[in-house]
């Protein structure tokens, strides 16, 4: 806690011209707390008033920078002569420091690419072609008729049966072990 002095005295903190006397030479003391409240105690016979209120002597008294502080009615405080105290600079720094970062992250987001540590995965691309469509016979044009050549078609129907067969046998069942009756035809051993 800071505590400034005022009154008429040389040595106070915030020093009040007043050549008829009626400022005490410790007039007030105004105190500013590190979270940075202010209070100021009167400390004089002719009063301090705050707002235009006269405060009790010896007592604390909240006030902010925008009351209006007069000593026995005829000075009033210059709240430019109290100095803003680290705490309160050192608050609004650090809020400064604050929305700078979140300002920061918030473009970073935005701007900056995915996180290029992780890998994507490859998309493979695969070809489907359909093994069933008929492929057209060519057609011969000849002066007396026309005829059909033979087509790639029959040659493959004759080589699909021996496929088709070999495609039967996979779908066959292979031997498995004998089964217990007891036991929801489990295998035995």
């Amino acid at each position: 806690m800071k505590a400034l002095s005022i009154g008429r005295d040389q040595e106070c903190d915030i020093v009040i011209n007043d050549a008829t006397d009626v400022i005490s030479r410790r007039h007030a003391t105004l105190n500013i707390s590190s979270s940075g409240k202010i209070t100021i105690v009167d400390l004089s016979r002719n009063g301090t008033y705050v707002n235009g209120i006269r405060i009790s002597p010896n007592v604390p008294v909240p006030v902010s920078r925008k009351d209006i502080i007069s000593f026995a009615h005829v000075n009033k405080l210059d709240w430019n002569a109290v100095p803003i105290y680290n705490s309160m600079i050192r608050n609004i720094i650090m809020g400064g420091v604050g929305i700078l970062i979140v300002a920061c992250g918030i473009f970073a987001y935005q701007y900056m690419p995915d996180n290029p540590s992780t890998p994507e995965p490859k998309q493979e691309t695969v070809s489907v072609t359909d093994s069933l469509e008929e492929e057209k016979p060519e057609v011969v044009k000849d002066s007396i008729n026309i005829k059909k050549e033979p087509s790639k078609q029959n040659e493959d129907s004759t080589s699909a049966k021996p496929q088709k067969q070999k495609e039967k046998k996979e779908k066959e069942p292979t031997p498995s072990a004998p089964k217990d009756s007891t036991w929801n035809n489990r295998p035995i051993g």
